[in-house]
């Protein structure tokens, strides 16, 4: 799938609550990032989104 000149790349998040707090993590950890969001990442061509989040939210 592509918009104009580059493709789309699916990606899932985690929405992981305890005790009534949400959890967020740095987007970009190692560039000190101001940009916050769920645990989650960028899915592999064919891969499920269950599998995504098996693999990236440990």
């Amino acid at each position: 799938m592509t918009r104009g000149t580059r493709p789309i790349r699916l990606a899932v998040r985690a929405l992981i609550l305890r005790a009534g707090r949400l959890l967020i993590v740095n987007a970009y950890p190692g560039d000190q990032s101001d940009l916050w969001c769920a645990p989650g990442g960028g899915a592999e061509p064919g891969a499920s989104g269950t599998g995504t989040l098996i693999r990236e939210v440990p």
